[in-house]
């Protein structure tokens, strides 16, 4: 058994064994693979601002949390003219944006 091991530790050390000289050619693979690296950093590490995304979508769930108040002020009989101003002005300053 330890003679089989021997063996294939022989076979698999001599089979992975030296390729020639090829520090040359590893030198320029690296190169161009540090270059792509750093290209595709570069694209990745945009800045996005989102502010205006966020104020979109603030106005935008305010504008449906009154719908919501106005539908349910109407189903119980209440005043909601108040409400529906409100919901002017937020669609205005939507699309003021």
């Amino acid at each position: 058994m330890r003679l089989f091991l021997v063996l294939m530790a022989s076979i698999l050390i001599s089979a992975c064994g030296d390729d020639g000289d090829t520090s040359k050619m590893e030198g320029t693979k690296a190169e161009s693979m540090a270059e792509t690296a750093k290209s595709e950093m570069q694209e990745s590490m945009k800045v996005v601002d989102h502010t205006m995304d966020e104020m979109e979508f603030k106005l935008k769930r305010s504008i449906n949390g009154l719908e919501r108040m106005i539908e349910q002020y109407k189903e119980e009989g209440f005043d909601f003219s108040e409400m529906e101003k409100k919901k002017k002005e937020l669609e205005k300053e939507l699309e003021n944006l």
